[in-house]
């Protein structure tokens, strides 16, 4: 079909509009080099994490719902510690944080 819509020029800006797109999502994907940390525990009690390779640390109080989740983590290998508000510490775990995915600390 010669119809003018489908010319050469235009041709060109929807090809160059589609692969730019398509970079921009790439490059969106790359940049985004985190993961979580999430699991229960008791209102009030501290979890702690620490990379023992990088010495990162976090630090946080567990709400009232007894649900936490520490978001945008760098990668890596780290180990969770649990600890009752007077200090007494109930669980330790190692965990490993991947792009994008949340590694559930389960008590047993």
């Amino acid at each position: 079909m010669n119809h003018p819509i489908f010319s050469t020029p235009v041709k060109g800006i929807v090809l160059g509009a589609a692969f730019a797109l398509l970079f921009s999502a790439g490059v969106q994907a790359q940049t985004n080099s985190t993961g979580n940390i999430a699991g229960h525990a008791t209102a009030g009690d501290t979890v702690v994490i620490t990379n023992p390779k990088t010495g990162f640390t976090r630090k946080l109080t567990v709400g009232e719902d007894g649900h936490y989740k520490i978001k945008a983590l760098p990668l890596g290998s780290y180990v969770v510690t649990v600890q009752h508000a007077d200090g007494t510490v109930y669980l330790t775990q190692p965990a490993k944080v991947q792009i994008g995915r949340t590694a559930n600390i389960k008590q047993d």
